[in-house]
Parts: structure tokens; C-alpha cells; sequence
């Protein structure tokens, strides 16, 4: 799992960055700083770009690495509804808000102020 993240990140657009820690930093760092990088990364590309995509991937990755309490996290969820809120109601119709909804059950894991 501690290279599969690396690998993973390489694919990514923001490869270069992650390949310019990979050095000694890289072969020192635990499985847990370099997932907390990639996730960092990750969050970062996709706020830099307001990417609705890019922050449901953060989160995914979140879940996958366990890593819920990524300091991220809530951040991201927070603006995900924000771009998915601003998209239901720059389509306005019913079914932009329904999209919206949809994107946002209830569950565990939304924060209370949803």
C-alpha cells in the first residue's frame, strides 16, 4: 500500500511534484507521510483547479488510504458542496437540484451542517 499510493500519484497530473519528494525524503518517510502527501496533493490540485472531480477523488482516497480525519477532509467536503451547490443552481432546474441532492445523502459521514 506504502508504494501503491506513490505509484498511483505518479499517474497523476501533479506527478512532478511528488516525484521531486521521492529522493531521500521518499526512502525515509513512513507509509503514513507519504499517503498524508499524496492526499495533500491531491487536495491541493483539485481546489487550485475548483474541480468537483478532483474533490470527490480526494475524498475517495481518503476512504481508501483510511485516512477520514485527513486534515483536508471536512475542508474538502465543505467545498464540494459549495461547486456542487453552485452547479445546481447555475443549471436551475429541477434536476440540477436533484443531481445536487443526490450527490448528498444523508449518511455517517456528512457533516451536520448539511
Amino acid at each position: 500500500l506504502f508504494l501503491a499510493a506513490y505509484e498511483h500519484a505518479a499517474r497523476q497530473p501533479f506527478a512532478k511534484e511528488l516525484a521531486a519528494w521521492k529522493g531521500e525524503d521518499f526512502l525515509a518517510a513512513s507509509r503514513r507521510e507519504v499517503v498524508e502527501h499524496f492526499l495533500q496533493l491531491r487536495y491541493d490540485l483539485a481546489v487550485r483547479n475548483r474541480s468537483i472531480a478532483g474533490l470527490e477523488e480526494f475524498l475517495a482516497d481518503c476512504h481508501t488510504y483510511h485516512f477520514e480525519n485527513a486534515p483536508n477532509h471536512d475542508s474538502a467536503v465543505r467545498k464540494l458542496y459549495d461547486l456542487r451547490s453552485t452547479e445546481a443552481e447555475e443549471k436551475n432546474t429541477i434536476d440540477g437540484y436533484l443531481d445536487f441532492l443526490d450527490n448528498f445523502p444523508a449518511s455517517p459521514k456528512t457533516p451536520a451542517y448539511l
